[in-house]
């Protein structure tokens, strides 16, 4: 198996879903009270406004970071989560990053991966979930998620799709990472 490195494509449909939604929810949801002619544009109530508000928030930040981060697949067999910046990586502006929960670099061993998977499916990512045993195991049991690991056999990880999945998907393949579920 030839060893290269890839950067994952980018993927807004994530953020642009959000909005999308948020926009559903605030349509829907129109205040009954409202004295608007037929076809005419009521405001949502309270708590749609709200409920769309902050769909549109988690919209705007998965879309930050879809244009902020890059995952790589180097040649040296690891699955890396960068951000753009100023010094290169491969010539692409690309630097390391910090994973504030763990402390350090967000870069894993691929043949040190348990599983991995896309929630709800890789045709229609929201979240992607990989678990690893790279990291130390006293660093295990953080953040929250990772205490429902009733196995406690590895670090779970879970990040927003903000990334072509279905690429991502081919990549692990192509390098033998297992999945969870066939």
């Amino acid at each position: 198996m030839e060893k290269s490195e890839k950067v994952i494509t980018p993927a807004y449909g994530l953020a642009l879903g959000s909005f999308a939604f948020a926009a559903l929810v605030a349509v829907l949801n129109q205040d009954p009270s409202c004295s608007a002619a037929v076809g005419g544009i009521c405001l949502p109530t309270h708590v749609a406004f709200v409920l769309a508000t902050h769909i549109a928030l988690f919209g705007a930040v998965c879309g930050i970071q879809a244009y902020n981060l890059r995952i790589i697949l180097d040649k040296a067999g690891r699955f890396t989560i960068t951000k753009r910046g100023e010094r290169t990586l491969t010539n692409q502006g690309l630097k390391y990053t910090d994973n504030y929960v763990i402390g350090g670099q967000s870069s894993y061993r691929l043949d040190k991966f348990i599983s991995y998977g896309f929630y709800p499916s890789v045709e229609f990512p929201i979240l992607i979930y990989f678990k690893e045993v790279d990291t130390p195991k006293e660093k295990w049991k953080l953040p929250p998620p990772t205490k429902l690991d009733p196995k406690n056999n590895g670090m779970a990880h879970f990040l927003p799709a903000v990334c072509n999945c279905k690429e991502l998907e081919a990549e692990f393949k192509r390098r033998g990472v297992p999945k969870l579920w066939k």
